[in-house]
């Protein structure tokens, strides 16, 4: 039976790889401000419900980049101990 048989040329293999990279990062450039977005929020209502407590919570209100930046630290040392399946 005959079928349809693609053979990519090398610039093309390239091409459709660059593509696929760029894909990923912008994708993966959203999700890191999504990210973002609902850990500013989730400390936002932890740190409103302490500041009702504590009275002045504001400069615990901007540790929250703190939080960010050890979920990302903590989910890249998760990603780069995985190994790939090939």
């Amino acid at each position: 039976m005959g079928g349809w048989e693609l053979k990519l040329k090398t610039w093309q293999k390239t091409f459709l790889s660059m593509l696929c990279i760029v894909g990923a990062g912008c994708i993966l450039f959203n999700l890191a401000f999504i990210l973002a977005y609902l850990v500013h929020i989730t400390c936002g209502m932890v740190m409103s419900s302490l500041g009702q407590r504590l009275g002045n919570a504001r400069a615990l209100y901007f540790s929250w980049h703190y939080v960010y930046l050890f979920f990302i630290l903590l989910l890249s040392w998760a990603v780069f101990r995985t190994r790939l399946v090939t």
